[in-house]
């Protein structure tokens, strides 16, 4: 759980999810300020990755940019089975790429977004 925080992600680099990856739990972001810059990754999720995963963010900034995945999900990559919600909040991707599928988003396995 995230709340009321600023977090800022740059200039990184992994196998998977850069700034954040999430496993078999749910993530919770309110009121909060998520910035993640020039990341790259050898797989899925250049900025984030969720695997088995659920997001809930509310009243939130989220901005992606400049960030790389070697496979899928340049920005964001979900793998889950549920509900992942954003409301009121802000989210910006810009200049993202992905060498197979989504620059921007893939969400996969009965996703909703």
């Amino acid at each position: 759980v995230m709340e009321n925080c600023t977090l800022d992600f740059a200039d990184g680099s992994a196998q998977a999810g850069a700034g954040i990856q999430v496993k078999e739990i749910a993530a919770i972001s309110m009121g909060s300020t998520l910035r993640f810059v020039n990341l790259r990754v050898d797989g899925d999720g250049g900025a984030i990755l969720f695997a088995g995963a659920t997001l809930v963010m509310a009243n939130s900034t989220l901005t992606v940019a400049s960030c790389w995945a070697a496979s899928d999900g340049g920005a964001l990559y979900f793998n889950t089975v549920g509900q992942n919600t954003i409301t009121n909040s802000s989210v910006t991707m810009r200049d993202c790429r992905a060498g197979s599928r989504g620059g921007g988003v893939v969400a996969q396995q009965g996703d909703i977004l």
